[in-house]
């Protein structure tokens, strides 16, 4: 009897053991099952994002090949600017036709230029002029653009004169700056300001080379002579909205010497930023400059400028568009 009762417990707990391992085993492929659906979810959610993966980097290429296509208008643009810019600026030989010892460094800080340059033969003087105009870039050279257009209209009319009053000529290119740049912004153009403007070298030579007089709007003239390097200033007020816009622009007279040396320039050498301290060039560097510079012959002296500013501005951005003339009177 007691044999038959252990048998019996025994078989009663192999049953139970093999109910639970098949319970067991039915849970597992249930968990089994539902890992199977959870997969498949994120599958899915996986194989969404890859399509608007797809989707977004197919717009973004299409996105970028349309800024490139623009952006390749917009330069082609721009450089048939600067061809027009170009080819209303005199190119370095027409200067050395009428001064033959004569050099031009200018470089622009973008593809067209804020500063612009001119020389105008009247019948009893070369006028010079060297100009800076608001910013750089395009909006500097629509700037440029509209002080060319003035010069050209205005300079003609003085051209029997036997006395060249630098100073009114400053004046009247004010007006028409200002004028120009006020209709301008009345007609809706939000690109231009009224204050907008530009600083200008005005210089007129006598036909013998002996006489220079100059009226000068916030900018500067260097004359080198017996190894000494002068600073000739002139009034701190632009060609444009200022203050002191009332006031006439003063006229100077310069006698002239055999071997002169005559530096006309923009300030953007001046303001480069660069050197060992990390700092600008200054009015001061460059009148040391073109002193240790100005008893050279003028290939040398342009070669010798150019590196100067070359070595101040490696590694950092040209800050501004760069102009300077050098002419010896003979």
């Amino acid at each position: 009897m007691l044999l038959l009762i252990i048998i019996a417990i025994v078989f009663l707990g192999a049953c139970i053991y093999l109910w639970k391992g098949i319970d067991a085993n039915r849970s597992s492929i249930s968990e089994m099952e539902a890992m199977k659906s959870r997969a498949a979810q994120l599958q899915e959610k996986i194989d969404q994002l890859e399509a608007q993966s797809r989707t977004q980097h197919e717009q973004i290429e299409s996105d970028e090949q349309l800024i490139a296509r623009e952006s390749e208008q917009t330069t082609i643009s721009i450089r048939y600017a600067e061809g027009i810019q170009r080819s209303l600026i005199p190119s370095e030989q027409k200067i050395r036709n009428i001064f033959e010892e004569s050099f031009v460094y200018f470089e622009p800080k973008d593809i067209v230029s804020g500063d612009f340059y001119n020389i105008f033969q009247l019948e009893n003087f070369t006028m010079i002029i060297v100009a800076d105009c608001t910013g750089h870039g395009v909006p500097g050279g629509f700037l440029s653009m509209l002080g060319m257009a003035g010069l050209r209209d205005l300079l003609p009319k003085y051209y029997s004169h036997t006395h060249m009053p630098t100073g009114e000529i400053l004046d009247k290119m004010r007006d028409f700056v200002t004028s120009s740049l006020a209709s301008t912004i009345e007609g809706g153009d939000d690109t231009m300001e009224v204050s907008d403007g530009m600083d200008m070298t005005m210089a007129a030579i006598s036909a013998d080379r002996r006489m220079m007089t100059f009226s000068l709007a916030d900018h500067n003239i260097y004359l080198g002579r017996d190894g000494e390097m002068e600073k000739l200033k002139g009034d701190r007020m632009p060609i444009g909205r200022h203050p002191n816009q009332d006031k006439h622009f003063e006229e100077k007279s310069l006698v002239l010497k055999p071997g002169d040396m005559l530096y006309f320039c923009s300030d953007g050498i001046q303001d480069q930023i660069g050197g060992p301290d990390d700092c600008k060039y200054l009015t001061k560097r460059l009148s040391k400059l073109l002193k240790e510079n100005a008893w050279k012959e003028i290939p040398e002296q342009k070669k010798c400028i150019s590196k100067e500013v070359d070595d101040w501005k490696r590694g950092y951005d040209q800050v501004d568009d760069q102009t300077l003339i050098g002419i010896r009177i003979h």
